[in-house]
C-alpha cells in the first residue's frame, strides 16, 4: 500500500521557517519533518510514498537526489572526476515527488496522483503529521469497517492553565487550559460549562488575510460559525454575564482615509477574512438582541486597530 504525503502548501503559519523551504522539510532533531513521518511508516511496514509538492518543490527533490551523498561516507578523486562511496546509510524507500502546483487545493493534488495509485487502497497524511498512531491497528480497523474512508484525529491538550485565588490563601485553585476548535460546537458548550467562567472573552479567529483567499470556507466557517457556536454556548451557561468578541477594524468599508474607523461605520469587509468577522459583528449584534438582553447580559464589540 503507497502512502500519499501532501507538501505543496505554503506553511503560512510557521512563516519564519516556510520563508526559505516548505514547512516539511523544517527539521526536527537535525532531520526533516517529511523524514520523519516516512520512517513512521517504514516502521510499520509501508515503504512505498508519493509526495505531493508545490510550493519550493525543489527543495524536497534536491533533499532526496542528493539522500545518499548526505548521509553516506565518500571519497571525491578531484584529479579524476570520481566519487566512491563506502558506507551506504539509505533507507528501504521508493519515492515519488510530483510537482502539484503551488495554489493548487488539497483535492486537485490528490487527484493529480491519481495515475500514480493503480486504484489502489493507500494512505493520505500531511507534510506536518508526526503522530504516534498504531498503523498496523488503523489499517485492521479500515478493513474490518469496510468503508471507504477512515479518518484518524488528535485533540491537543492545553498547555497553559490559570491560578485562581479565593477570598483567603486557602481558598485557591488551577484551572487547566483546554485546547480545542470553535468549529466543534458540543466540544465547546461542554469546556465552557465545565469552567462556569463570569466573563467570555472571544479571540478565537482564523486570522490570516492571505490564507483566507486560500481557504474561504474554512474561514468563513472559523469566524462565522465559529462566532455562533460561542454565543450558543454563552446561552447555554447561566454563569456568564459579559461576552466580548474583539473582533478588528477591517470590518469596516474601506474608505482610505488617515484615521480610525468608528463602530458607526457601514460594514463591509472586502476580502473573505474582513468579510467573515463582519459576519461575526452581525451575529452577535443579533444573538444580543434576541436572546441576551432578557438576562441582562453585556454584549461588547471591541475593533482591534490594525496595522
Amino acid at each position: 500500500m503507497k502512502v500519499v504525503i501532501l507538501a505543496g502548501g505554503y506553511g503560512t503559519r510557521l512563516s519564519e521557517e516556510t520563508e526559505l523551504r516548505p514547512k516539511p522539510m523544517v527539521e526536527i532533531g537535525g532531520r526533516p519533518i517529511l523524514w520523519h513521518i516516512m520512517k513512521i511508516y517504514s516502521f510499520w511496514g509501508f515503504n512505498e510514498f508519493v509526495v505531493l509538492t508545490g510550493y519550493k518543490s525543489h527543495v524536497i527533490k534536491d533533499y532526496f537526489l542528493n539522500y545518499y551523498t548526505r548521509y553516506s561516507d565518500i571519497t571525491i578523486d578531484m584529479a579524476n572526476n570520481a566519487v566512491e562511496i563506502h558506507n551506504h546509510r539509505n533507507e528501504p524507500w521508493k519515492v515519488t515527488m510530483l510537482y502539484t502546483g503551488q495554489d493548487t487545493m488539497t483535492g486537485g493534488r490528490l487527484l493529480r496522483a491519481k495515475e500514480f495509485l493503480n486504484d489502489e487502497p493507500f494512505m493520505l497524511t500531511y507534510g506536518d503529521g508526526v503522530s504516534d498512531i498504531n498503523i498496523a491497528e488503523l489499517l485492521a480497523s479500515h478493513k474490518k469497517a469496510r468503508k471507504t474512508v477512515t479518518v484518524t484525529s488528535v485533540q491537543p491538550q492545553g498547555r497553559f492553565g490559570a491560578l485562581s485565588f479565593g477570598k483567603d490563601e486557602n481558598n485557591s485553585s488551577f484551572l487547566y487550559g483546554k485546547t480545542g476548535d470553535i468549529r466543534h460546537k458540543d466540544m465547546l458548550v461542554s469546556a465552557i460549562q465545565k469552567a462556569e467562567p463570569d466573563i467570555l472573552l472571544h479571540l478565537a479567529a482564523q486570522p490570516l488575510v492571505r490564507l483566507s483567499y486560500q481557504q474561504p470556507a474554512a474561514t468563513y466557517e472559523t469566524n462565522v460559525m465559529g462566532t455562533v457556536n460561542i454565543l450558543e454556548a454563552v446561552r447555554l451557561t447561566p454563569s456568564i454575564r459579559s461576552v466580548v468578541n474583539v473582533t478588528t477594524d477591517k470590518v469596516y468599508e474601506n474608505k482610505e482615509w488617515h484615521w480610525g474607523y468608528r463602530e458607526n461605520e457601514n460594514l463591509c469587509g472586502f476580502d473573505p477574512y474582513s468579510n467573515s468577522k463582519s459576519c461575526s459583528e452581525l451575529v452577535t449584534a443579533a444573538t444580543g438582541t434576541l436572546f441576551f438582553q432578557q438576562i441582562m447580559l453585556l454584549l461588547s464589540l471591541l475593533p482591534v486597530q490594525e496595522t
